[in-house]
This record gives structure tokens, sequence and C-alpha cells, in this order.
């Protein structure tokens, strides 16, 4: 733990606009800025570059809508804004359990790694529960007070500490995953969170059993008890998944997989044709879902899930291709990432 008093130019980073506002509203001095990038979704590789950037641009304006202009300019500018306050600033990081939130704060990790200096003050707190609140989600669940009382649980990170983030962040955008099982098998210290966060990540994979990723599984068991109102539908899946952290358009691309046929849709529209929105559009009014047969023989373990045509899943730096068979797959029971 560290009790030192706060430095007099402080820099927190943290998750989302929520949580930020709440923070700024705690009295805690210094700037307070949201990161934001999806770092669960889309191409990623290492060590990013304009090239990447752009990619993943491409990438969410085609699959969710979100304006490859407004993401590029949102992501400049923070990376401008990082390398410049982590000069002059003590930097504090704030971020809860989730897969969403962990692979932010290994990306920032490792690009510390690279931009501190040997006297830079870089701090953690990141929590996965809070007295009294239940079930905890995230910060933005916390009050004001209640995030500043969380002030004396800062723990400073050494270099080791940033370098074994910038190992762990590597590992998981590889295109070749299997390196991230055994470094999670070591002593992760102050980031058992990420940890956590990254075994659920491995859990994304195909299962060497049925084809299903574990969150794929969750939402067909969820439409399995009968018809089920989209928006119902993302609520129960963040109840029963709060440690993938995901949001409504990443839950929607997930529900688009499926919905695309592979050789038939594993969910379909009880009404019809089923279009999810997509970036600034308003949730679905009244959209209800049923699980299909083959859904039903996949769950039961008569079927093997088949990878849809054109729904490409990025999981870390990895890419599977639709239409093709799954390059790596999830063995659970002998937790390892295995070819087929």
């Amino acid at each position: 733990m560290e009790d030192n008093t706060m430095a007099a130019l402080s820099f927190h980073l943290t998750n989302g606009d929520h949580a930020a506002a709440l923070l700024r509203a705690s009295g805690l001095p210094g700037e307070v800025r949201a990161w934001r990038d999806m770092l669960d979704a889309g191409p990623l590789r290492p060590d990013p570059d304009e090239a990447l950037l752009h990619e993943r641009a491409r990438y969410f304006e085609r699959t969710m809508g979100i304006p490859s202009e407004l993401f590029l300019a949102g992501c400049r500018e923070q990376e401008l804004l990082l390398e410049k306050r982590v000069q002059t600033a003590s930097v504090t990081l704030w971020f809860e359990h989730d897969l969403y939130d962990q692979t932010m704060l290994l990306y920032l990790l490792h690009r510390l790694s690279r931009l501190a200096g040997p006297d830079t003050d870089i701090g953690l707190i990141a929590i996965d529960r809070y007295p009294g609140v239940e079930p905890f989600l995230g910060l933005g669940q916390l009050t004001p007070a209640q995030l500043a009382g969380l002030w004396p649980r800062r723990v400073r990170l050494e270099r080791a500490a940033l370098a074994l983030g910038s190992r762990l962040w590597q590992a998981y955008a590889s295109p070749q995953p299997d390196a991230l099982p055994p470094l999670l098998r070591g002593s992760l210290g102050e980031l058992r969170l990420a940890g956590a966060a990254l075994a659920r990540h491995l859990e994304r994979f195909p299962s060497v059993r049925d084809g299903l990723s574990r969150p794929e599984r969750t939402a067909l068991e969820l439409l399995a008890a009968g018809e089920t109102d989209a928006a119902a539908w993302f609520r129960a899946f963040t109840d029963r998944e709060p440690g993938y952290g995901l949001g409504d358009l990443a839950f929607w691309r997930l529900a688009e997989g499926l919905l695309a046929a592979q050789p038939e849709p594993l969910a379909a529209g009880v009404d019809g044709p089923v279009r999810l929105p997509r970036f600034a559009e308003p949730p679905p009014a009244s959209l209800r879902l049923r699980l299909t047969p083959y859904a039903r023989q996949v769950l039961d373990g008569r079927a093997q899930r088949l990878p849809a045509s054109g729904t490409d899943r990025w999981l870390g730096g990895c890419l599977l291709r639709g239409g093709e068979a799954p390059q790596w797959r999830w063995d659970a029971a002998r937790w390892r990432l295995a070819r087929p």
C-alpha cells in the first residue's frame, strides 16, 4: 500500500466518462481523463502504429457504425495527452476487474513501460468488489466520496510490474495466443485482476467440446427458456457475465454471429429478419428472439457450432475467420489453447 501524499501534479486515467465525472467530483486533486478504446474487440498487434489505428477505425465503422474519423480523432488525442502528462505528472490508473477494463490497463502499462522515466510515479487502483455494493460491476456504482476513500489503496507500480503488464499485453495482442496461458500460471502480484480477466478472455475461443465460446453459450442458454426480448437478453447477459464488461454495441456484435447462418442460425427473430442497433441508435423497442433447433443440438452436444461466413472474430491479436475452421480452440480440461 502507498501512504504517500498525492503529488502536486496528478493525472488520473479511468475507464469511461461516468467514472471520470465521479472522480472529478471526488475532491481528489489533479486532471481526470477517460480512456476510450474497445481493446477487447477488433484487430490488434503488440505494438500499435498508424496503420493499425486505421485498420481498427475501419473495423468499428463496419461492424458497429462508429464513424472512423470520430474514432481516429479520439485515439490520437488521448495518445498525445498520455505522452505529454507522463513527463510531468504522477499517473494513477483507476480500473475495475472486467476484461474490457483490464485490456485497457494492460495496454496503458505497455505504453508506460516505454514512456515513463526511472523516477515516474505510476500508481494503480483496481478493485473487483466494494463493501455493500452487490453485485459489484464497476467504479461507476460508487459515490465520489467512496472513490476518494480508495486513495489509500493506491499501489505504486515498480518497473517490474510495468514490464509484466507489457508482457501480458504482448501475449494478448499476439496472433499466436498460446503464449498467454503459461504466463497466467505465474505470480501476477498487483496484476492479479488482469490475470483473471485474461483467463476469461481465453474462454472466448471456441470450445473443443462444441465450438461455442463461453459468451456464446451463455447467450444461447438465456434464450433456451423461451422467446426473449432483445433488450432483456442483453441485461440478462450482463448480469450472468459481468467479467466481460460487454457494452450494448459489443453484445449486439456477438448476437449477430449467432443470428448468421452456420449452416443454420443459432438464434432467430420471432417475427422475421433481425436488424440490431448500431452506434448512436436507440435500443430495440420491441424485438423478440428465439433459439433454433440447431442451437439446441449444439447446446446438447449433438452438433458442433460451425463458424458463420462473413463473421470474422478478433480475439486479442488472433483472427478467427468466418466460414473457416477455427485456428485455435479452448481446452478447458487441460487449460490450454489447442489447434484442431
